[in-house]
């Protein structure tokens, strides 16, 4: 994700659930904050924007290293084996016009 300087690193989802770390560089003032994992876009092309249930568990390990996890509910169950991608959020669009691919970072699962 060029604009936030975080590497996606690894990824795991399950129907219910994403959790995804990523390399981003420790800051003791915080200038930039890596993009919020977010969704998912499936193979079929479509995506799934928001879909955090909320609760999200995020931070740095405890051993001081530049790695952040971010786990979170999701709000379906999605089959994992249709997911392409996973979507970060880039930018929110204005007047309420509806997300679309150009508001993510989206980050293709290998």
């Amino acid at each position: 994700m060029l604009d936030t300087n975080a590497t996606v690193i690894k990824a795991e989802l399950s129907p219910i659930s994403i959790k995804v770390e990523y390399q981003f560089p420790w800051q003791e003032v915080t200038e930039t904050e890596p993009a919020e994992p977010v969704g998912v876009k499936m193979k079929d092309g479509t995506l799934y924007p928001d879909i955090s249930m909320g609760g999200n568990s995020m931070g740095y390990g405890p051993d001081g290293s530049d790695i952040i996890s971010n786990t979170f509910p999701i709000d379906r169950i999605i089959d994992v084996e249709q997911v392409e991608s996973l979507l970060f959020i880039k930018s929110y669009p204005e007047n309420e016009e509806p997300m679309t691919e150009d508001n993510f970072y989206v980050v293709p699962i290998e």
